[in-house]
């Protein structure tokens, strides 16, 4: 089984990192990867991760907010060992090093006088894709600053809300018998150089029963809260995927020892999967509310699509600057060293 996750996000405060919460320090093996750009740390954990899969362990991977097509992470809960990368802008050190944690240099495949000869490219490249970065976190803050100010307010809606829910939550959260449950933090949403992107497809994976919430009228927000405190005290594992835009706030519980999911559908996007149940907290307001609701996302989206291009332009001047690396790297050693650690660790 193949899941995916977010462990960074593009946020109104900047880059959000989970990077810390990925494993368990106490019991799982952390691989810190660490190298500059284009030395190959995602092709390096892809090999292990297509490793694993052809031997049939379940693989988590993390995919890259800023690059949804290349991978920060990869993590096999049945080995207990997780490879990460390591590097700006989330970076992540040992907490026992040598002991659980360790390092993975991949700089010593880097040719340093041919790099040191491209020096003046390099320092160019850096400045410009960070700063295309700053200028996207600015509209993302200015995007979430103009919803906050326009959004008509739900709370004379939040009672019933709960009260929709709460049967729900009666039937399907039962005491576990446990005194509490492991909660894992995640993000399955990312505003990225792609757009608006979800990673529906990780939730039929760990989910049989997925109860679909409308959330446009902001009613989500509560009804999250309020599954994530009758999990909590009915002592359920749960993988709770916070809001890029807001990661105080929870988008999606998963409860994978129930089986069980409960999302909230972003606005404009369709769940592609079959649902248990759809809880239609959008109808609860009247119709005249969800017109003022509809009216108070058209500044912020206009925001976001100018983020987009941003965050496009700060793809491709990163791009070119793994471009400039890629030809004083020796990928054949990387490689080897992929190999070498899948040996190492299966076998």
């Amino acid at each position: 089984m193949e899941t995916k996750f977010f462990l960074g996000a593009n946020s109104p405060s900047g880059f959000s990192s989970l990077y810390r919460d990925f494993v368990d320090p106490e019991k799982d093996r952390l691989n810190i990867i660490k190298s500059g750009p284009g030395s190959g740390k995602s092709t390096f954990m892809r090999l292990i991760a297509e490793r694993a899969e052809s031997l049939g362990y379940d693989v988590e991977l993390i995919q890259c907010s800023g690059d949804p097509d290349s991978l920060d992470g990869v993590y096999i809960p049945a080995k207990n060992t997780a490879f990460v990368d390591g590097t700006s802008p989330h970076v992540i050190e040992p907490v026992f090093c040598g002991s659980g944690d360790n390092y993975i240099d991949l700089g010593r495949f880097y040719d340093r006088a041919g790099i040191r000869s491209v020096h003046s490219d390099i320092m160019e490249l850096t400045g410009a894709y960070k700063a295309e970065y700053q200028k996207a976190y600015k509209l993302i803050s200015s995007a979430e600053s103009a919803k906050s100010a326009l959004s008509p307010d739900s709370s004379e809606y939040v009672s019933r809300a709960l009260k929709r829910i709460s049967s729900v939550l009666a039937r399907e959260i039962k005491s576990s018998g446990k005194k509490s449950g492991k909660v894992r933090r995640r993000y399955l949403n990312a505003l990225t150089c792609r757009g608006k992107i979800t990673l529906f497809e990780t939730v039929p994976q760990l989910a049989e029963r997925v109860f679909l919430i409308d959330s446009d009228a902001g009613l989500s927000k509560p009804v999250m809260a309020e599954v994530r405190r009758k999990a909590e005290l009915m002592g359920w594992d749960m993988i709770l995927c916070l809001s890029p835009m807001d990661p105080g706030e929870i988008m999606h519980i998963i409860l994978p020892e129930l089986s069980c999911a409960f999302v909230s559908c972003p606005p404009g996007e369709a769940y592609p999967y079959p649902v248990y149940r759809h809880i239609r907290l959008d109808s609860i307001p009247d119709s005249a509310f969800m017109r003022a609701v509809k009216d108070s996302k058209k500044l912020p989206e206009a925001i976001l699509s100018e983020t987009i291009k941003k965050l496009q332009r700060a793809k491709e001047l990163h791009d070119e600057l793994e471009k400039v690396y890629n030809p004083f790297v020796d990928f054949d050693s990387v490689r080897a060293l992929a190999i070498n650690e899948a040996d190492s660790l299966f076998g």
